[in-house]
């Protein structure tokens, strides 16, 4: 993300930022998906563990919609 968007770097400018993806139904795979992206461009985990990934839903709780009942939406997220 840093790359395609020119983003400065966590070093110089990043620290505390936040960003923030919005998506219709729930991503139960959110975290571990996000988790095989870190690793295939070698970063740090970003993990609920960690503190560096949160998932809320559109209230900053956790009643989170269902899931895409075709499964198609997933793909898209």
């Amino acid at each position: 993300m840093q790359n395609a968007y020119s983003l400065a770097s966590a070093v110089t400018a990043g620290t505390g930022k936040t960003i923030a993806i919005v998506d219709a139904y729930d991503d139960p795979n959110a975290e571990s998906d996000l988790a095989v992206y870190r690793a295939k461009f070698n970063l740090p985990p970003c993990t609920t563990a960690n503190g560096c990934f949160t998932k809320v839903d559109q209230n900053g709780g956790k009643a989170y919609p269902a899931p895409d009942p075709t499964g198609n939406w997933e793909g898209e997220e």
